[in-house]
């Protein structure tokens, strides 16, 4: 057994609790997700974003066709400003309480950050972890999460 400590901010920390993935950025404008596919094999599903292939596809628009995977909870987020043309960036995090798998030959894979060789695993919620809010130096606000590993 042994132990692993990860640390960050507060929603870091909670997500990797909840065994939270992150997908994005995607700029306010939309990404071009139109007619490409997310495939869940744990729970089976498949989400194909709407509009004509390379369509952009909003922040919200994708988030709404994430919702239609059974037991998914999805949330958005502002990251700010960013990219190339200093546009304001969203990421979406999706998280189930027994886990999913996401297949890596989902054709919007690259586009939201996800793998195109390895299957993107979730293990759920994680109800060993311990979390503590320490100060580092300068920067309050840090969080670490201690759990046991086999």
């Amino acid at each position: 057994m042994y132990y692993e400590i990860v640390t960050g901010t507060e929603r870091e920390i909670s997500d990797r609790i909840n065994g939270a993935v992150t997908l994005g950025p995607i700029p306010l404008a939309g990404a071009p997700l139109g007619g490409l596919t997310v495939i869940f094999n744990d729970p089976a599903d498949t989400v194909t974003f709407p509009g004509a292939a390379g369509a952009l596809v909003t922040p919200a628009a994708a988030a709404a066709e994430l919702l239609g995977v059974s037991g998914l909870v999805v949330s958005i987020r502002n990251g700010g400003p960013g990219g190339p043309y200093n546009t304001t960036q969203f990421w979406i995090s999706i998280q189930r309480s027994d886990g999913f798998t996401i297949d890596a030959a989902g054709t919007a894979n690259a586009q939201l950050g996800l793998s195109t060789t390895d299957d993107t695993v979730s293990d759920g919620a994680d109800t060993f972890a311990q979390v503590v809010a320490y100060t580092q130096g300068a920067t309050p606000g840090q969080y670490a999460m201690l759990r046991a590993r086999d």
